[in-house]
């Protein structure tokens, strides 16, 4: 997950890219976010709390499927 504000997710983003690229994964499926602490629940965007989920599975093994 990502504390702070939603500015620092580009970061994160290109982080797990280069770890999915160093460690011999590939994308599955596109990455998504959920965001359990934003403007609603945190006055001060320090506080906000994103969840990054990048499917990958490793190179080279067969496509697992995923719904629609």
């Amino acid at each position: 997950s990502c504390q702070g504000p939603y500015s620092n997710l580009p970061h994160v983003y290109a982080k797990l890219t280069e770890w999915i690229a160093e460690n011999n994964y590939v994308m599955a499926a596109p990455p998504y976010e959920q965001y359990l602490k934003g403007p609603m629940e945190a006055p001060a965007a320090d506080a906000f709390v994103t969840q990054i989920y990048f499917p990958v599975q490793k190179a080279g093994q067969p496509e697992w499927y995923l719904p629609p």
